[in-house]
């Protein structure tokens, strides 16, 4: 695939290339300080808290799986970070393998996000620390808008099978973690679940707010950051 590659600290897919550093801290809508490397290539998010998983059912979206030739991968750049955490089991959480174990496993990377509306909705709304931290860190708060899960063996084909023949995934929450659900098309029961909680990502990206309203207490927009990008 043109413009795919995993490197020691991004994951570029089609051209956007998506932080590695501290994946195993992040989780959708974590938020924080952004820390950048100077002239180096460590960029990441200094994780400072989470927004509460309640906050996120029915909110989460599936974008697009990343189909892996890990034979043209670097053992080295994949493992930059240790382990590879993904899943293979419905209702389970991740285990984690080498770079021979995720080769041998054929690991698919899923990308799942918040998207602006929801997200800027749920920092006014309800998420009233993250919203005050990002107010006062100003230029470098970021939140986790996007991230990148692992998955193989039989719950990446309960996965696969669904959303290629049309179905949905769903956003809910058991106790304090999240939970991915996949349902087939015009089906209203859910196939298989991923405690993508209980597992780090394998990749992540940010979002900024760019426009506050005059007393800065509300978001207005917030814009995409990725790994590169200031």
């Amino acid at each position: 695939m043109s413009n795919f590659a995993i490197e020691e600290h991004y994951f570029e897919y089609n051209s956007i290339k998506h932080f590695r550093d501290a994946a195993e801290d992040t989780k959708l809508l974590a938020y924080g300080r952004k820390h950048d490397g100077g002239l180096g290539p460590v960029s990441y998010l200094e994780v400072q808290n989470v927004v509460k998983r309640e906050y996120l059912a029915g909110k989460v979206d599936y974008v697009t799986t990343a189909t892996v030739d890990w034979e043209q991968q670097s053992a080295a750049a994949v493992e930059a970070n240790g382990k590879i955490s993904y899943f293979v089991a419905s209702g389970e959480g991740a285990v984690s393998g080498s770079y021979s174990d995720v080769k041998k496993a054929n690991v698919k990377l899923m990308k799942f996000v918040i998207n602006e509306g929801p997200l800027i909705k749920i920092l006014n709304q309800d998420a009233a620390g993250a919203l005050k931290f990002l107010s006062d860190e100003g230029a470098n708060g970021r939140v986790v808008k996007e991230i990148w899960i692992g998955l193989a063996g039989t719950i990446e084909e309960q996965f696969t099978s669904a959303l290629t023949s049309g179905g949905s995934v769903s956003a809910t929450v058991e106790g304090a973690s999240l939970v991915l659900g996949v349902q087939g098309k015009g089906s209203s029961s859910t196939h298989a679940t991923v405690l993508v909680d209980k597992g780090a990502p394998f990749a992540y990206s940010l979002c900024k707010v760019s426009n506050w309203d005059d007393h800065r207490t509300k978001v207005v927009k917030v814009n995409d950051d990725f790994y590169g990008m200031k």
